[in-house]
C-alpha cells in the first residue's frame, strides 16, 4: 500500500507525516500564502483525485479524512474567519450603482516630535468621493465603528449627515472630508467608516419614512493614519526581508567528522596549560541514532510523542538517568539545528600579526548571537570550491565582534580567498553533565526525598541563645531570614535538600552569605561548595564572603574558556590565572585545604574530575537554582555524600532556565529542581507546617516601591510580601513629571504599533514602541523633569533580541544604560525600569486569539520584568494583544483604575470584559466574529 500523503495545496509542498502537516499550517509562511491566496492574486493548484479543496482552510483534504478534517476546531475558526471576510469584502464593495472612492482612506504619518501633549487641535484632512449612478442618492450618515463606543476619543470624524444630509444628482460626484485627530497618540490608529447611502428611486415623491421610495446600502470603508517618528521608522526599518524558517536553505550540508582537517592537539594544550591532572576521561556521548533522525525529520507534535513513549513522562528514581541525558542529547541536537542559521558564506578573514592566529568577524557576537567562547571550534572552507576541504579553527581568543582562530599548518588560503563558515557546538557542559548522570549520587533521597526530620525549634532556640551576634545586622530584625539561617545550619531537614524561597528582592542571597558565615566561623570542619547557572551570581557569592574569608580560605573556581577582563580585581584576588590570560585549576590536595569553594554548576564538574571524593563538601549551596536545569543542579549535587547537607535558593516564580527545544521543554527540562521539589507535599508553600523544616519563605522586599510591589504580590505571592524598601530608594522618582498619577510611579503606555521581522531572524521588533522608549528616557534624563536619575539607573527590558538590538540602536549615544532581555535582566534592579512588549500583530487575533501573543504568555517571564523596579515602572504595548492574557489583563487594569493610563484608549467594553475573571478572550472573539459579519451582511440592501 502507498504512502499517505498530505499535500498543502496553497504552498505546493506534500508531506508525508500528518502532524508535519499540521504543524505547517500554523507557520507565518502558510498563513501568508492564504492571505495571497485570498486576495486573488494567486492561483489554486489542481486537485489531486480523490481529494477535496476546502476553501475555508485553503487546503487539499482525502475525501475520507474529509468528515474528520469539517468536525476539527481549527476548520470551525477558518470558517468563522471566512464568512467575516466575506462578509469584509462585500461591506466594502460599491453597491446600487454608487461608487466610493478611494478604496481606503490613508492619512499616511504625521510627525510625532511635530505634536504636543496639548496638540489636540492637530489635524489631517482627506477626501472620499462618492458618485452617484443613473438614479441620484442620499449619504444619510457616516459611523466610524469606534466612534459609537468613545465618541468623546475619536481619531478620525466625518460630518454630521444626520442634520444635513448630502444629495447627489445622477452621475455627479460628491467630496466628503474626513479627517484624522492624531492627539499625540504614538502608533497606527485603524477605523472603519459606514456611510449609508439612499439610492432614491422616485425623486418626486421621495420620503425617508416611505421605504418604497428608495433602497438603503452601506458601504464600508477602512481608514488608516499613524503617528510616528519618520526618522525611526528609516533607521530601524529591517534591514533585509524576512524569511521563514521553513524557507530557509542551509547552505553547505555538515560535513562527516573525517572530511574535516583537525585542529593539533597541542593548540589546546597551548591555549590551556597546566590544569590540574583529570583523574579520568571525557568521554563522548553520541546522541542514540533514533532519537537524532526523531528531532531532525520529525515534527515538533511527533518528536514530543516517540521520545515520551521512549524515557515515559515522568522522571522518576527508576528512569532518572536515561530520563535526563535524553532531554540533554534532544537539546544537543536542537542546539546544533539553531546554530545552523548562523552559518556564513564569503566571508572575509584577515591573519593577525603574531602566533598564525587568523581574525573572523562575527558582527551578533555583541548580542550572543552566536555566543562563541575561548576553546569553540568554527569549520571553514574556501567559499566557491565544491571540492575544497574543511578547516576545523580553535577559537583562541575573543575581542568585540573578532574571533582569532587557529588551525592545521596546511590552511593555507590566498589573499584574495573568501570563506564558507560553520559555527560548531560545543558538548562540553553536556557531556560533563550525563558523566555525572551516569556516575549516579551517592544519595538519591536529595532527588525525591521521603523522610523529613521533626520540629527542632528548642534546639534552634538554644542555638540563637548561644550566638547571638548575627554578621549582617539587619537580619536581626527580620524574623525569616534568622529563621532560614538557623534552619540551614540545625539542618532542620535532615537529609533532604533545604529550600530558601527568596522572592524579589527579599535578601535571600544576604540570607544564604549569612548561614555560609556562621558555617565557616563557628564550624571549624565545615567544608562549603556554593554554585549557581551564572558567573555574575558566583561572583557576587565571592564578593561578600571576601570580608570573612582570606585568598587562602576561598578559591573561585572558573572554567578556563571564560574572560578574565570580565571579572572585578576582587574576584580575581581569589583565582587562579595564568599569565593573566586564562583561568586554571589548582591541583587536587590544595583544592581540598580551601574552607569554601564558589563555581558556576556546570563548572563544580571539574572538582569530580580532577578527583575530589563525594562527600569532600559539609554543605552544598545551589544559588539561583530555579535558573538551573535539573541535570544541571545535579552536578554539584553529585558530590554530595552521606552526610553532606544540601541548599537549593531560588524562586519557582521567576525565570527559570533557557531551553531551546520543544522536546526538551516540554517534557520537564525547563523545570528546575527546586521547581519539582516545591511541588511535593513537604515544600508545597501551602504547608505551613513544613516552613522552617525544609523551606522558608522570605516575605519582607527591600527593593520595590509598595504601588510597583502590589500585582506580582497578588499574583504569585499570595499577598505575603511587604514592602520594606528605604523611603529615599522607593519614592526616589516621585518628583518627576511623566507621571499621570504621582502617588502611583507606575504607568501603562498603549501603542497600537506595528510588529516586523527581518532576515533570518524569527524574533521581533517594533519601532514604536522604540520611539516611545526612547522619548521616555529623554524626558528623565532632562534635568528640569524633576527626577533625579542618570542613565545607570534605568534599565529597559524587552523579551526579544531583535528588539534589544533596535533600542540600542537607536540610544547608541547613551552608553550607560542598560537594554537587554529579560533573562540577562534577572537578579538585577534599577530605579527606573521601562517594558518594551513588541507584540502587536492583530492580523489573525480574530481568528487565532493566542497566535499574536507569543513567548509573552509566560508568567514568570512578566513577574521577573516587573519586579527589577525600585522605583518606577512603565509599560509599553499595544492593549488589544496583552488583553488576551489574564495576568496582563490585570496589569491593564491596575494601571486604568489607578490613573496611570496614557495612549491609545482602551475599548471601554472590552475594558469591562477584562473585569470579570471568566472571561474568554478566544471565545469572545469568536462570538464579535460572528456579529461582524452578520453585520456586515446585512449591509448589501435593505
Amino acid at each position: 500500500m502507498a504512502n499517505p500523503e498530505f499535500p498543502c495545496a496553497p504552498c505546493r509542498r506534500i508531506f508525508r507525516v500528518k502532524q508535519a502537516y499540521d504543524d505547517h499550517c500554523k507557520t507565518p509562511a502558510h498563513r501568508q500564502t492564504l492571505d495571497t491566496l485570498r486576495s486573488g492574486s494567486a492561483s489554486i493548484p489542481t486537485i489531486p483525485p480523490g481529494s477535496l479543496f476546502c476553501d475555508a482552510c485553503f487546503t487539499v483534504v482525502k475525501e475520507k479524512e474529509w468528515p474528520r478534517h469539517v468536525s476539527t476546531p481549527r476548520h470551525s475558526k477558518a470558517v468563522r474567519f471566512q464568512k467575516y471576510q466575506d462578509a469584509k469584502r462585500e461591506a466594502e464593495g460599491n453597491k446600487g450603482g454608487v461608487e466610493v472612492s478611494p478604496e481606503e482612506v490613508d492619512f499616511g504619518l504625521v510627525e510625532v516630535e511635530q505634536l504636543s501633549e496639548k496638540s489636540y487641535g492637530a489635524h489631517k484632512v482627506q477626501e472620499l468621493t462618492v458618485k452617484a449612478g443613473a438614479e441620484p442618492c442620499l449619504i444619510a450618515s457616516g459611523m466610524f465603528t469606534t466612534g459609537k463606543k468613545s465618541a468623546g476619543q475619536a481619531r478620525f470624524t466625518v460630518q454630521d449627515f444626520d442634520s444635513r444630509s448630502v444629495y447627489i444628482a445622477p452621475g455627479q460626484s460628491r467630496k466628503i472630508p474626513v479627517h484624522f485627530l492624531p492627539r499625540n497618540v504614538l502608533g497606527v490608529h485603524t477605523d472603519t467608516l459606514t456611510l449609508t447611502i439612499l439610492v432614491i428611486h422616485d425623486s418626486q415623491n421621495f420620503d425617508k419614512a416611505d421605504s418604497s421610495t428608495y433602497t438603503l446600502y452601506r458601504i464600508q470603508r477602512a481608514v488608516r493614519g499613524e503617528v510616528a517618528s519618520s526618522v525611526d521608522r528609516e533607521t530601524l526599518a529591517p534591514t533585509a526581508p524576512y524569511i521563514p524558517n521553513e524557507e530557509r536553505v542551509f547552505r553547505a550540508p555538515r560535513p562527516d567528522d573525517s572530511e574535516v582537517v583537525r585542529v593539533p592537539k597541542g593548540i589546546a594544550k597551548e591555549e590551556f596549560p597546566e590544569n590540574a591532572p583529570w583523574a579520568g576521561k571525557l568521554p563522548f556521548y553520541r546522541p542514540r541514532p533514533f532519537l537524532k533522525q526523531t528531532i531532525e525529520n520529525q515534527p515538533i507534535g511527533m518528536q514530543i510523542k516517540q521520545v515520551r513513549r521512549m524515557i515515559g513522562p515522568v522522571v522518576s528514581e527508576h528512569n532518572y538517568g536515561e530520563f535526563w541525558e535524553t532531554l540533554l542529547q534532544a537539546e544537543q541536537l536542537q542546539e546544533d539545528i539553531d546554530l545552523r542559521n548562523h552559518d556564513v558564506e564569503g566571508a572575509t578573514m584577515r591573519k593577525g600579526n603574531v602566533g598564525g592566529v587568523w581574525f573572523l568577524t562575527v558582527p551578533g557576537l555583541i548580542d550572543r548571537s552566536p555566543s562563541v567562547l575561548k576553546g569553540d571550534k568554527i569549520r571553514i572552507r574556501i567559499s566557491g570550491q565544491s571540492n575544497s576541504r574543511w578547516f576545523e579553527g580553535f577559537v583562541s581568543v575573543v575581542h568585540g565582534t573578532d574571533v582569532g582562530l587557529r588551525f592545521h599548518d596546511s590552511f593555507k588560503p590566498a589573499a584574495s580567498d573568501t570563506f564558507d563558515v560553520q559555527f560548531t557546538l560545543s558538548s562540553v557542559s553536556i557531556r560533563r553533565q550525563i558523566q555525572a548522570l551516569r556516575e549516579g549520587l551517592a544519595r538519591p533521597g536529595l532527588l525525591f526525598p521521603k523522610e523529613m526530620h521533626g520540629d527542632r525549634s528548642n534546639e534552634l532556640a538554644s542555638w540563637q541563645l548561644l550566638n547571638p551576634l548575627w554578621f549582617s545586622p539587619s537580619i536581626e530584625h527580620n524574623p525569616e531570614q534568622r529563621q532560614a539561617v538557623l534552619s540551614i545550619v540545625y539542618n532542620t531537614s535532615g537529609q533532604a535538600p533545604f529550600i530558601l524561597y527568596g522572592p524579589p528582592g527579599t535578601g535571600k542571597t544576604v540570607t544564604i552569605v549569612e548561614a555560609c558565615k556562621h558555617l565557616v566561623h563557628y564550624g571549624h570542619d565545615s567544608r562549603l561548595l556554593l554554585t549557581a547557572p551564572s558567573n555574575a551570581a558566583a561572583d557576587l557569592l565571592i564578593e561578600r564572603l571576601s570580608d570573612l574569608l582570606e585568598a587562602d580560605e576561598m578559591f573561585r573556581l572558573n572554567a578556563p574558556s571564560r574572560q578574565t577582563a570580565e571579572i572585578s580585581t576582587k574576584v580575581k584576588q581569589y583565582s587562579r590565572i595564568k599569565d593573566g590570560s586564562t583561568f586554571m585549576c589548582p591541583l587536587l590536595e590544595e583544592l581540598k585545604r580551601y574552607k569554601v569553594i564558589v563555581s558556576t554548576c556546570i563548572s563544580a564538574s571539574i572538582l569530580a574530575g580532577v578527583g575530589l571524593p563525594k562527600g569532600h563538601f559539609s554543605h552544598i549551596f545551589v544559588d539561583e537554582a530555579g535558573q538551573a536545569t535539573e541535570p544541571q543542579t545535579f552536578l554539584p549535587l553529585s558530590l554530595a555524600g552521606d552526610r553532606t547537607k544540601v541548599v537549593l535558593a531560588g524562586d519557582p516564580h521567576q525565570l527559570g532556565p533557557v531551553i531551546h527545544s520543544h522536546v526538551s521543554s516540554n517534557l520537564g527540562l525547563q523545570t528546575s529542581l527546586l521547581e519539582r521539589l516545591m511541588s511535593l507535599p513537604d515544600y508545597v508553600e501551602t504547608n505551613h507546617k513544613a516552613r522552617g523544616i525544609t523551606y522558608v519563605k522570605l516575605t519582607k522586599n527591600y527593593r520595590n516601591h509598595p504601588a510597583i510591589l502590589k500585582l506580582p504580590n497578588q499574583l504569585f505571592y499570595k499577598g505575603e510580601l511587604e514592602s520594606c524598601a528605604p523611603h529615599d530608594i522607593a519614592n526616589s522618582l516621585q518628583g518627576w513629571d511623566g507621571w499621570m498619577n504621582t502617588g502611583f510611579p507606575v504607568m501603562f503606555h498603549a501603542v497600537e504599533g506595528t510588529e516586523m521581522r527581518e532576515g533570518k531572524s524569527p524574533s521581533c521588533f517594533n519601532v514604536d514602541e522604540v520611539t516611545a522608549v526612547k522619548g521616555y528616557v529623554n524626558r528623565l534624563l532632562n534635568k528640569r523633569s524633576g527626577a533625579k536619575i542618570t542613565q545607570n539607573d534605568i534599565g529597559i527590558i524587552t523579551p526579544y533580541a531583535s528588539q534589544v538590538k533596535k533600542l540600542r540602536q537607536a540610544m547608541y549615544d547613551k552608553r550607560d544604560l542598560t537594554i537587554d532581555s529579560v533573562e540577562k535582566f534577572q537578579g538585577s534592579e534599577r530605579s527606573m525600569i521601562i517594558i518594551s512588549t513588541v507584540r502587536s500583530n492583530e492580523k489573525y487575533l480574530a481568528n487565532d486569539a493566542r497566535f499574536s501573543l507569543g513567548f509573552l504568555k509566560n508568567e514568570k517571564r512578566l513577574n521577573a520584568a516587573l519586579t527589577r523596579a525600585r522605583a518606577g515602572l512603565i509599560v509599553i504595548g499595544n492593549p488589544k494583544l496583552l488583553a488576551l492574557d489574564k495576568n496582563w489583563r490585570k496589569l491593564l487594569l491596575w494601571c486604568w483604575d489607578n490613573n496611570a493610563w496614557v495612549g491609545a484608549e482602551w475599548d471601554p467594553e472590552e475594558r469591562e470584559k477584562c473585569r470579570n475573571e471568566a472571561y474568554d478572550p478566544a471565545k469572545d472573539r469568536a462570538s464579535e466574529l460572528d456579529r461582524l459579519a452578520a453585520d456586515m451582511l446585512g449591509m448589501s440592501v435593505y
